[in-house]
């Protein structure tokens, strides 16, 4: 492995460890902000009539106690698969690794977070049908999907499951 993408992927371990920590630590004090946890239709981020909603869980931990959801958002010109996958230099597909799927990368580190990808129409040049929405409606989609997360069966903070944000370029 590269030696930038070997001390990238040390320092985003540290960080989810670190949260982890300062999750299960938290005092249970109820949150300010009410959650709605109802259901939303993930699929209609470029539809006019309601707000995006890009939040996709990817893989769903169902069998321990939730401390921490991971949300990674993908940068300008991108696609959330895409960027998250090493592609093998030979062109052989299996030897490519979705680092937040695999179960030997970053949900081996994690076992107590559900990981989430937040997908959003990043392309420079959309078709001409594309309806054009600004950064404030991406980012009311965003929260939009986050407060319609699944609840977990089981989280021992009150509130919920703390939230880590890994974004690539300018996700």
């Amino acid at each position: 492995m590269d030696t930038y993408i070997v001390v990238l992927t040390l320092i985003i371990l540290f960080i989810v460890q670190n949260c982890l920590n300062r999750s299960r630590s938290r005092s249970f004090l109820q949150s300010k902000y009410s959650v709605e946890h109802s259901k939303t239709n993930q699929d209609d981020s470029t539809k006019t009539d309601s707000p995006p909603r890009p939040i996709h869980q990817p893989l769903i931990n169902e069998d321990t106690d939730i401390d921490l959801d991971i949300i990674a958002i993908h940068g300008f010109d991108a696609r959330s698969p895409d960027t998250w996958t090493y592609r093998s230099k030979t062109g052989n597909p299996d030897v490519n690794v979705n680092w937040l799927k695999d179960p030997d990368m970053l949900p081996s580190i994690v076992g107590s977070a559900r990981i989430f990808t937040c997908d959003w129409p990043s392309d420079f040049f959309e078709s001409s049908s594309y309806v054009q929405k600004s950064f404030d409606d991406f980012a009311l989609g965003l929260l939009a999907g986050i407060k319609a997360r699944p609840t977990p069966s089981v989280c021992s903070i009150r509130e919920g499951p703390s939230v880590l944000f890994v974004a690539s370029c300018l996700g």
